[in-house]
């Protein structure tokens, strides 16, 4: 979750303001409480901003009744103090709420981004031929931001996120870890068909259908970062047709004649992954709104 530093400390300033104005007008009993319910209801949320407010006073109402037992307080004024300061920082929130579209956009670009750079990384190195520590730098640096949860968009799977583009980022997302997982199981398939074949043709197709991969990639970093599709090839279909056709004239026309050796096996699961890439690409691809 990206945070907006001045947006955040705007808002808290408008709490605290607020706060200090009504305690000077209206003489509420206990400044202190208010201030800390309205800071607390004023803090960023991507879910539900009426539901957070809601728990934020059941809590503090909670907090109240145990209080009591330690501390002499009026038990009555405290929670008229926790309501008022829940309801001005709930305002607060309601007139400068969170761009959810915009935050979604800051936190996905630079996981398509890993993810577009190991993919030409990969390229690179298995056209090269040869042992690459730029590639695996680049498969280390995107496994430890995916499993940083602070450069993940998790928040989208937070409860009372809002329905209305809940379906929307959750498909995006679901869908990306697809090709994710994807695309590291096909660096290892590759490097595993590279050893054992020297068939150059079905070698050049199989980089092909991966820059043609990359282009995808490269076409939603343009749509995050501008909001925009912009240009892009219709036909991406044409590589997989091709490859499917090739591997079909190196293996037998009839599965029952393939060879349960390793070689051939490897060679279909290569061939499989890239089309299964493909179509999750292109579904991610048709997924989003032309603005």
């Amino acid at each position: 979750m990206s945070i907006n530093y001045f947006k955040l400390i705007t808002k808290l300033s408008m709490a605290i303001a607020i706060v200090i104005i009504l305690h000077y007008y209206l003489f509420l009993t206990n400044i202190y409480w208010v201030l800390l319910s309205a800071i607390l209801a004023s803090l960023p949320t991507h879910g539900s901003i009426m539901r957070r407010g809601f728990i934020i006073l059941f809590i503090l109402f909670i907090v109240v009744i145990i209080m009591q037992f330690f501390v002499p307080i009026i038990v009555h004024d405290r929670m008229i103090d926790v309501i008022f300061g829940v309801a001005i920082g709930t305002f607060c929130q309601l007139i400068w709420p969170i761009n959810l579209v915009q935050e979604f956009s800051e936190d996905i670009l630079p996981v398509l981004q890993q993810v577009a750079d190991y993919l030409e990384t990969s390229i690179l190195h298995f056209s090269e031929k040869e042992y690459s520590q730029e590639w695996f730098e680049k498969k280390i640096n995107l496994e430890k931001m995916l499993s940083k949860k602070i450069a993940y968009p998790e928040w989208v799977f937070a409860t009372g996120f809002n329905p209305g583009l809940r379906g929307g980022f959750r498909f995006f997302l679901i869908h990306l870890d697809r090709i994710i997982e994807l695309l590291f199981a096909l660096t290892y398939l590759l490097d595993r068909f590279i050893t054992q074949h020297t068939n150059q043709m079905m070698r050049d197709l199989i980089i092909h259908s991966m820059k043609v991969h990359h282009e995808i990639f490269n076409i939603l970093i343009n749509y995050f970062k501008h909001n925009q599709l912009g240009y892009f090839s219709i036909d991406y279909d044409s590589d997989i047709a091709t490859l499917d056709k090739t591997i079909w004239q190196i293996l037998p026309a009839r599965l029952e004649g393939i060879d349960l050796s390793e070689e051939p096996l490897t060679l279909l699961a290569l061939v499989r992954n890239i089309k299964d890439t493909r179509r999750w690409l292109l579904k991610l691809l048709s997924a989003l709104p032309d603005e």
